[in-house]
């Protein structure tokens, strides 16, 4: 339940004459991970030479580039090829490209116009005020700008230079000067801070130009709409045929790259690699029968280190990347996952507290996961802040947290309801615990969930040393044990005043004395200074009560600050409602990033550090989903 899954490595010997079967067969299961062979096979075999790369590599690159420039969707219907040979055919028949770039250039010069004389039109808006012909501005020897300066500054910058000529405009000014002073008064225009707009050559009044343009935008916008149209029937033409091909060309220059790693004799293949336990046998008869059982595949005992393949239950797989983002765990020692995605919603939902945040944070992160999930055609929401989220995480980053922050989030809502706290306000049901009133209680249970975390830490800890058969360090884990728990009942014995000679102080002595003697025993003198940094790990838990209590006080004075205004005027009222509405938002926001951040560091920092090392190597599997195209000779 909390090991990665057990892997093992085989090594398959398979003719030449089957060997693309048993590739493709391979890369449709997605079970091995190649390895390199081992170096005293790579002295008695030939590195074995796939072929045909450099031609993959080329239209690979270039069915991408065509398929990066088509629209629409990619239709349902699959495409199945024979062999490589089958679609390098396919790939070289395919011609229409030099239209699809005819029709790209096309579009690619109307929008750069559009952009042209959209910019045209801007500026020919702000020079409305001026009543002649604007060829005036730009004749040969003359240069104009748009020169946007206070009222107050304009005499200041300009009307004492006579080589300047001025004419004011309602916030801006029109200055028009020889061709040669141009750079010197962009220049000066730098040094005084003054954003400055060449006035392109034009003819005809701002109010003629202003007609002509828009004239002809509209006709660039339905010439582009045209090419758009042309460019939809070309994709959806070509588009399910384009990215059957890449994908398949895709796969080719997969198996061509593993083909590195493999060893040849004039007649057989030879491939090394990692599989799961479970699946050798179901892969033994897979290959077989592509291959006309014209294979050996057989397991290879070795002290290797297999790549880690991370195999939790369904529910628990989102929390992966928590763990991925950490470290990947090596492949013989605990994967944290469950643990991390069992206490993690529960620190979280405890820190929040609230039902009414609890129950917000739900429904926004459900209507985020829905909408990656299920995405609009037209959305309204905001480009600037779409782009500002994807600049910080992936559309897959934000499912993942927006999952585990519902799952948080639901913990919140029954905490909320606990302490009977909605929006700061309180429900009209018997409160079963009073956060205010039951601080010394809150923090007592966060200091003990301190205590069960780390020393849960050490005894995983001492697990994973033992399954190493590493003996010495296991018993320095559980020294650490007994260290953290003597530690823990010295310092309740000090909070209650009891005498430093009673029963429970002789037993804190004795587990610290005993814990301190083993860790030195097993992890060595220097690890002794260590000792603070235990109970700094313990003491740290009560950052749950800390972040718990400043988001429900803010709460109650949000809530005090808009009742008090509601009583008073109709401004303040509405007012209080503002700071009510913004003020539970802010407090949210907080909420959120405080539980999801200081929940992580309580894993990560003070939890993970008693037992995980990580730093293993990731289980790739070789091979490439298919979507677009049919594998194992299926039509």
């Amino acid at each position: 339940m909390l090991k990665p899954a057990k892997l093992i490595k085989i090594r398959i010997v398979v003719t030449k004459d089957r060997y693309e079967d048993c590739l493709n067969a391979l890369n449709d299961s997605l079970v091995l991970h190649i390895e390199p062979l081992m170096n005293e096979e790579k002295n008695q075999l030939s590195n074995f030479e796939a072929g045909n790369y450099d031609i993959v590599v080329h239209e690979l690159q270039r069915f991408r580039s065509i398929e990066n420039a088509l629209v629409g969707g990619r239709g349902e219907r699959r495409v199945h090829f024979r062999n490589l040979k089958a679609v390098l055919d396919s790939a070289s028949r395919f011609k229409a490209d030099r239209e699809l770039a005819e029709l790209i250039k096309q579009r690619d010069s109307n929008r750069a116009m559009i952009k042209i004389e959209g910019d045209k039109l801007a500026l020919v808006l702000k020079l409305k005020q001026f009543k002649f012909d604007l060829a005036v501005l730009s004749s040969k020897p003359l240069s104009s700008f748009l020169v946007y300066t206070p009222e107050k500054e304009r005499v200041k910058h300009f009307d004492d230079l006579d080589r300047y000529k001025v004419i004011p405009l309602d916030g801006a000014l029109i200055v028009t000067m020889r061709k040669t002073g141009r750079e010197e008064f962009a220049r000066e225009c730098r040094q005084s801070n003054l954003k400055i707009e060449a006035i392109p050559r034009m003819s005809g009044r701002p109010h003629e130009l202003r007609k002509s343009l828009m004239r002809d935008i509209a006709n660039l916008k339905a010439r582009n709409a045209v090419i758009e149209r042309k460019l939809g029937a070309f994709s959806k033409r070509f588009l399910g045929i384009v990215s059957a091909i890449r994908e398949e060309l895709e796969i080719e220059n997969e198996k061509i790259e593993a083909a590195n790693k493999f060893g040849s004799t004039s007649s057989v293949v030879v491939i090394e690699g990692w599989i799961e336990d479970k699946n050798f046998d179901k892969t033994f008869t897979l290959l077989s029968d592509v291959t006309d059982k014209k294979l050996v595949m057989e397991k290879i005992d070795t002290d290797e280190l297999p790549p880690t393949k991370l195999s939790n239950p369904r529910s628990f797989q989102i929390f992966e990347s928590f763990v991925r983002f950490y470290s990947i765990p090596k492949s013989n020692e605990i994967d944290p996952t469950i643990i991390l995605g069992i206490v993690f919603p529960i620190f979280f939902g405890l820190m929040v507290g609230d039902a009414g945040y609890g129950l917000f944070m739900l429904l926004v992160f459900a209507w985020v996961i829905n909408r990656i999930k299920h995405p609009p055609k037209h959305s309204h929401f905001p480009r600037w802040l779409s782009r500002f989220i994807h600049s910080i995480v992936s559309n897959n980053g934000l499912l993942i947290l927006s999952k585990s922050v519902v799952v948080g989030s639901a913990i919140a809502i029954g905490f909320g309801l606990l302490f009977n706290e909605f929006f700061g306000f309180k429900l009209p049901f018997p409160t079963l615990f009073n956060v205010e009133n039951g601080v010394g209680t809150l923090i007592l249970v966060a200091g003990w969930i301190g205590v069960f975390m780390v020393c849960f830490g050490f005894l995983l800890g001492a697990i994973n040393r033992l399954a190493l058969d590493d003996k010495k360090r296991a018993a320095g884990r559980l020294g650490w044990l007994a260290t953290s728990l003597g530690v823990t009942i010295f310092g309740l014995n000090l909070l209650s005043k009891s005498s430093p000679l009673d029963v429970n102080a002789l037993v804190s002595y004795a587990l610290m004395f005993i814990g301190v003697t083993v860790v030195i025993l097993g992890e060595g003198f220097e690890s002794v200074i260590e000792i603070p940094s235990i109970i700094s790990h313990i003491l740290s838990y009560i950052r749950l009560v800390g972040i718990l209590l400043t988001s429900v006080i803010l709460a109650q004075v949000i809530d005090i600050v808009f009742l008090s205004d509601f009583k008073s005027q109709v401004l303040l009222a509405v007012a209080g409602s503002a700071i009510l509405i913004l003020g539970q938002l802010f407090n949210i926001l907080i909420a959120l990033f405080e539980a999801g951040i200081q929940g992580a560091r309580l894993v990560y920092v003070e939890f993970f550090s008693k037992f995980f090392t990580g730093n293993g190597k990731i289980f790739k599997p070789f091979g490439m989903a298919r979507r677009r195209t049919v594998g194992n000779g299926k039509t």
